[in-house]
């Protein structure tokens, strides 16, 4: 089975196996952490010295429990989109080191999720290649039923 798929710049680009450093380790740590990420994002937009005293005390609040892969959290998170993406983006750091998360979720599309998911499911275990193969034929009959 081909692990490729073509992004939204149109280069291929190739899935590898996830392992379970990923799931256990990367995955959790990117949950718990993620609250900290995001108020990153406020940086320039609130005083220099507000910035860094709840940038502190964000970071703080993150540092307080440790997920785990079973933590609901997780999982949760894990169900999303953008979880869909970081574990899509795990897959592919081992061929694309240059790739960041940003820009995988701009690779990964509504058009080309689909197939990239079932080829993740595949290489996590979730998924046999036969059943992957028929849900990968039915992708295009889909695409034209919702158009």
């Amino acid at each position: 089975m081909d692990f490729s798929f073509k992004g939204s710049d149109n280069r291929v680009y190739h899935l590898s196996e996830l392992t379970m450093g990923d799931l256990t380790d990367a995955l959790p740590l990117w949950v718990q952490f993620r609250p900290f990420e995001r108020f990153q994002q406020l940086k320039g937009k609130l005083p220099p010295e507000q910035f860094d005293v709840e940038s502190n005390r964000v970071l703080m609040e993150c540092s307080k429990k440790t997920l785990n892969f079973n933590s609901p959290e997780v999982s949760e998170l894990a169900a999303t989109m953008e979880g869909s993406c970081f574990l899509i983006w795990q897959s592919l750091k081992r061929n694309h080191k240059e790739l960041s998360f940003e820009q995988v979720k701009e690779l990964v599309t509504p058009t080309n999720f689909p197939e990239v998911n079932i080829k993740l499911q595949v290489l996590s275990g979730q998924l046999d290649e036969g059943t992957a193969k028929k849900k990968l034929e039915a992708i295009p009959n889909l695409m034209k039923e919702s158009s």
